[in-house]
């Protein structure tokens, strides 16, 4: 006789989510809080190392360079065994990395070193996002899926905002080795939550073991209430084989120019997030701004962005890919109206640079939920992290235009139209993804 079956994906749907998608979320999230501050962290003490060191800036352009380079590899070694042995696992060992190699920052006495130390501490840095990203996803009822990717960014928010905070008030005291110290303490105390907390991915397990007695502890989480026989397989709907070359799976049954819009957006994006983020502290001190006010206002510049991307997700929620075209277009004046703001006021300077991380930063939210959105759970994980790899490829790039435009005349102006212009990309591969998605949809 054939063992009963049970849809996975019929009782995530039907879930409490207060009972088990809001713990999943509480471990993922304070590994995403452990990200954002180490992400964000030798940005807002590179002033310091640099006056200290006697470097230039393009000599600190070489450690983002690196640095991003390091979370592009990341992010693709991370997404690829999480697709294999297993998300828990693959967020688990990036944790651990990130904390132990942002501990022996502490310790670089010059360029090399710290360039050394920031490679490693970036590898982990880009595993978390992808993983955290898909483990949630996965966990989510269909009507929530893109509203709790901004969720869980609220937990990259909040680093680098602790990121921000530790920079002004504990940085000028202590040293910036305060900053790498606490960044690399707290990774190593979320490693061991995640280690005994966070529960592996029902979705996942239904791909590889649907009757394990793992899957079957999940889903009486899930549905607590129901009996389910021993040796019942939980089954969900999957559209293709997990089986097969990652990077081919992502092209083949018409994904291919789904995949290649979502790229093409990503990196664009990427090119506008990472010129802002790395650059920011100096850009705002350059306009007029104190060193530590720099670093408070390009902190809760991430809390804006925070909010526009709840406000973008839910609307994705309710209106699909669509509901991306227009924030980056919104963007781009306003990151390129901050380079005319040399002398202004300083209340405009913090008004524009939040409003513009809330375009800037929110859009980026908008481009993870689509990650997990527009691939089937065979190769979310693969598609997910290749395209955060894609973004952190921009990262590679985005600091070597920024160093040689440093270089010029309105050094600044040039900068932040460099940041913005990629925004007319991100929107125009949105009204591609937008029609594919409808298109698919009627099909």
């Amino acid at each position: 006789m054939s063992s009963p079956t049970v849809s996975i994906d019929e009782l995530i749907d039907r879930q409490d989510v207060r009972r088990t998608l809001l713990w999943v979320l509480v471990w993922a999230g304070a590994a995403m809080i452990a990200d954002g501050y180490d992400l964000l962290s030798i940005a807002f003490v590179g002033p310091p190392i640099m006056k200290e060191w006697g470097l230039t800036n393009q000599d600190f352009a070489t450690v983002l360079i690196v640095s991003a380079a390091a979370a592009m590899l990341g992010g693709a070694a991370c997404g690829y065994l999480a697709d294999r042995i297993g998300r828990k696992p693959a967020i688990v060992v990036g944790t651990l990395i990130l904390g132990l190699s942002t501990l022996g920052s502490v310790f670089a006495t010059n360029l090399g070193e710290l360039i050394v130390w920031r490679a490693i501490a970036s590898f982990g840095i880009g595993t978390v996002p992808p993983v955290a990203i898909v483990v949630v996803n996965e966990f989510a009822p269909q009507r929530l899926r893109a509203t709790i990717v901004a969720a869980l960014y609220l937990g990259t928010t909040i680093g680098v905002l602790l990121a921000g905070l530790v920079a002004r008030s504990l940085v000028p005291e202590h040293g910036w080795q305060i900053m790498f110290l606490i960044g690399g303490i707290a990774p190593l105390i979320v490693c061991v939550g995640l280690l005994c907390f966070l529960q592996e991915s029902p979705r996942f397990l239904a791909t590889r073991r649907p009757d394990s007695l793992a899957l079957m502890r999940i889903a009486q989480r899930l549905a607590p209430h129901a009996s389910f026989a021993p040796g019942t397989r939980f089954l969900t709907a999957i559209a293709i084989s997990a089986r097969g070359v990652p990077l081919a799976l992502l092209f083949k049954d018409g994904r291919w120019a789904t995949t290649v819009l979502f790229w093409v957006g990503y990196f664009a994006s990427g090119l506008t997030l990472y010129t802002m983020l790395n650059w920011s502290p100096i850009i705002l001190k350059t306009l007029g701004l104190s060193a530590g006010d720099a670093a408070v206002v390009a902190a809760w510049a991430s809390v804006t962005g925070w909010l526009g991307g709840v406000i973008i997700t839910r609307l994705m929620d309710r209106f699909g890919l669509r509901a991306m075209i227009l924030p980056p277009l919104i963007g781009i004046p306003l990151i390129a109206g901050l380079g005319y703001l040399a002398g202004a006021p300083e209340a405009s300077i913090v008004v524009v640079s939040l409003l513009g991380g809330m375009a800037f930063s929110g859009g980026q939210a908008g481009m993870h939920a689509t990650g997990a959105l527009i691939y089937p759970t065979a190769v979310r994980a693969n598609g997910v992290g290749l395209g955060l790899l894609v973004t952190r490829f921009a990262g590679v790039v985005a600091p070597k235009i920024t160093g040689i435009l440093f270089t010029s005349d309105r050094a600044v102006t040039l900068v932040l139209w460099a940041a913005a212009l990629p925004l007319l990309i991100v929107s125009a591969c949105y009204i591609g993804l937008a029609r594919l998605n409808t298109r698919a949809t009627l099909t």
